[in-house]
């Protein structure tokens, strides 16, 4: 039994690196597989927040634009009133 190990210790020892190296690629696969769905739930969290930013922002914006019309509006008008004003005297 003792010679065949030494005839073949070659072979059992690349064998057996094979099966070491065999197990540590898959403990790798198993740990980007992990890392991969960990990137995905944190992915759809920024996609979540992202769309609710930009909601917030157009509707920041949409305010700020109807401010702005309602402040011209005022203006044009108050104009028009001072230009009437000073027509007539």
């Amino acid at each position: 039994m003792i010679e065949v190990i030494f005839d073949y210790w070659a072979v059992l020892g690349g064998f057996v690196t094979l099966v070491v190296w065999l197990v540590r690629m898959e403990a790798k696969g198993m740990s980007n597989e992990k890392e991969i769905k960990r990137l995905w739930v944190v992915r759809k969290e920024d996609r979540d927040s992202s769309e609710k930013a930009n909601a917030d922002l157009k509707h920041d914006l949409e305010t700020i634009g109807r401010d702005m019309k309602d402040g011209f509006a005022t203006l044009n008008a108050d104009i028009k009133r001072l230009l009437a004003r000073g027509a007539d005297q």
